[in-house]
């Protein structure tokens, strides 16, 4: 029951594979430079090499936005505005889908309006960080991601837990645990449905209210978690 391994491609892997350790020196060393002659050389590239490199999310990355590395069942990212916990989520996505044409995959959000307009269709949701040559769609009337290879993301919102009961995932990201209204039956529901792992973005913050809701399920994933053998 839980996610394991390590490579390129490898959804709970961590870091970049050793043989891409000098690529990403390079993108490190152009992100270092000057913004002039940064743009310099990126007027140079032609648009394919432009969007080859922004697509090449492994070597942008910071290290916490890597998947944990050996066996895990949850991976909790709890970090402030900015700290890219979309980005990582969704890039987290996408490369299951890409590894797996028969992934099914949960989307939880507070709302299903949130699970749209961040985590599909945000600046950083699924659809930003597809790849140029992959066919990604999402059909709001169903709130569905379908993926060219035949992989698929359902969205669910917390505002109705009992979509969830039923379904079978191999895989969930949910966002904003803090704003989720029906917060345990939510989780409740999807964690019965799950076979393999799960991302959870938690906002930091200093509303108690808010940050009491976010430890209370945090709490429990962590007992979810520790419950499998």
């Amino acid at each position: 029951m839980t996610r394991s391994g390590s490579g390129e491609g490898d959804p709970g892997a961590i870091g970049p594979a050793p043989v891409a350790t000098v690529e990403r020196d390079l993108v490190a060393e152009l992100a270092d430079l000057p913004v002039v002659h940064r743009a310099g050389i990126m007027r140079k590239l032609s648009v394919g090499q432009r969007n080859e490199l922004r697509d090449r999310w492994r070597h942008w990355a910071h290290d916490g936005q890597y998947p944990p590395e050996g066996d895990w069942r949850i991976w909790l990212i709890r970090a402030g505005r900015g700290f890219g916990k979309t980005r990582a989520g969704a890039e987290w996505v996408s490369q299951i889908a890409r590894d797996d044409p028969t992934a099914r995959i949960a989307l939880v959000g507070a709302t299903i309006d949130d699970v749209r307009r961040v985590m599909v269709q945000g600046e950083s949701g699924l659809i930003a960080v597809a790849h140029d040559n992959e066919a990604l769609t999402w059909r709001s009337a169903v709130g569905e991601v379908h993926f060219g290879n035949g992989a698929k993301a359902y969205a669910y919102s917390a505002e109705a837990p009992e979509a969830l009961r039923g379904p079978e995932h191999g895989w969930a990201w949910c966002d904003e645990l803090a704003k989720w209204r029906y917060g345990d039956a939510t989780w409740d529901n999807l964690m019965m449905g799950l076979r393999l792992a799960i991302t959870v973005n938690a906002a930091g913050g200093s509303v108690p209210g808010v940050l009491a809701q976010s430890s209370r399920q945090v709490a429990r994933a962590v007992k979810a978690a520790l419950a499998v053998e």
